[in-house]
């Protein structure tokens, strides 16, 4: 199997020009799922400090981590 991931980044608008202006990138690779259970939990607490922020609450993230990681899958891509 492989997979293809679109990644846009500073997006702007300009709205004088009816465009946007971004940065893009597009990688193919081969997925893996992650199956050990403390490198899923660091690679999820990592997305959680990227996307929310450092000072988020890791009791939260412990707490929603401990309610979904049962039906969670998390999968690595190796870059090809």
């Amino acid at each position: 199997m492989k997979v293809s991931l679109n990644i846009v980044d500073a997006v702007k608008l300009d709205k004088d020009n009816f465009t946007l202006h971004y940065k893009s990138i597009i990688i193919h690779g081969k997925p893996k799922e992650i199956i050990d259970e403390v490198t899923k939990r660091k690679s999820m607490a990592l997305v959680c400090e990227k996307y929310i922020g450092e000072d988020y609450p890791i009791e939260h993230f412990q707490r929603t981590y401990k309610n979904t990681s049962e039906v969670l899958t998390v999968f690595e891509i190796s870059l090809e």
